[in-house]
């Protein structure tokens, strides 16, 4: 399938905002702060999702893909708030920074395009790309789960995607 100039553009467009009908709200940290989030209500149409999925099936062959695209959640959501395929909430940066700031989640190392070597499989490690707006969490030793934008929802190493994975920082 050729993925059009227009969809590569609209998925990284997307990647920073969401798209559809949204009201802003407050969700909380573990520790209770406050964080400012969008409450998605609308849904990308089937042939977006299709559309979506292909590109980064096609632009990144090393991959595999978790979920389906969706405008429900985005990264900083899936890593930060739920992985839960019930999301509904978007979280801009830099809303995210508040689940380290304020100790719900305690910072633990920095690596450059790869995965701490003390990586203990029996904790959630949740991973915030520093030089770039995206965050994903440990899926396995060599691989990170991460949504993209509101493409679909990613296993990739950690190198091995649209983002900028030159320093890392890993929190659990």
């Amino acid at each position: 399938m050729l993925v059009t100039l227009s969809v590569l553009i609209v998925f990284f467009i997307t990647a920073c905002s969401p798209e559809g009908s949204y009201t802003e709200t407050t969700i909380y940290t573990p520790n209770g702060t406050a964080v400012t989030a969008l409450k998605i209500s609308s849904e990308l149409s089937s042939s977006q999702i299709r559309e979506y999925d292909a590109y980064a099936t096609d632009n990144f062959p090393n991959t595999y893909k978790l979920r389906s695209s969706s405008t429900y959640y985005n990264c900083h959501s899936y890593s930060w708030h739920s992985q839960s395929s019930a999301n509904s909430y978007w979280i801009n940066s830099p809303e995210q920074e508040k689940y380290w700031d304020d100790g719900s989640y305690s910072f633990k190392t920095s690596t450059s395009g790869s995965i701490p070597s003390n990586y203990s499989s029996n904790k959630i490690f949740h991973v915030s790309y520093v030089n770039d707006d995206h965050s994903a969490i440990i899926y396995t030793s060599k691989t990170l789960a991460s949504k993209w934008g509101a493409g679909p929802v990613m296993v990739h190493a950690p190198d091995d995607c649209p983002y900028d994975s030159s320093k890392l920082d890993y929190y659990t």
